[in-house]
């Protein structure tokens, strides 16, 4: 018997072991620890390290990790930036999102660029501010 653990980066070690409670040959952790990190309500000194998913402890002890070096579904303008700040550039796209059956009409009018995959906002009057575990924007 197998077990797969999807999202393992979410995963507390905790949530990790409980499958392992059964009569299993081998695991399979899947995740991205790039993405977000494992949940954790409590704060303070109590949550340090707890917040580490047992994905992370591995690759922080050199564990073989194989990375899904595809990927298919953001447009190469979008994946550009995290492939280049949290990738090292490893990141490939995918046949699919390089295809020209890709773009979307309103990307384009009469030759000119309209609307780009993504778009920048300047929104230098706003303010933020925590509510809970939660931040918002004004």
């Amino acid at each position: 018997d197998h077990c797969v653990i999807d999202e393992a980066g979410q995963c507390t070690e905790p949530d990790v072991l409980i499958p392992l409670i059964y009569d299993i040959d081998s695991v399979v952790l899947v995740g991205d620890p790039q993405q977000l990190p494992a949940t954790v309500f409590s704060q303070g000194p109590s949550a340090w390290l707890y917040e580490r998913s047992l994905f992370e402890r591995l690759m922080s002890a050199e564990y073989p990790v194989h990375l899904l070096d595809t990927q298919y579904r953001m447009h190469p303008e979008i994946s550009f930036f995290p492939n280049a700040h949290f990738y090292e550039s490893k990141l490939k796209n995918g046949d699919n999102v390089l295809s020209p059956e890709y773009m979307k009409p309103f990307h384009t009018m009469n030759n000119m660029t309209v609307f780009q995959p993504f778009l920048f906002f300047n929104i230098s009057a706003s303010s933020e501010s925590r509510q809970g575990h939660s931040l918002y924007n004004h």
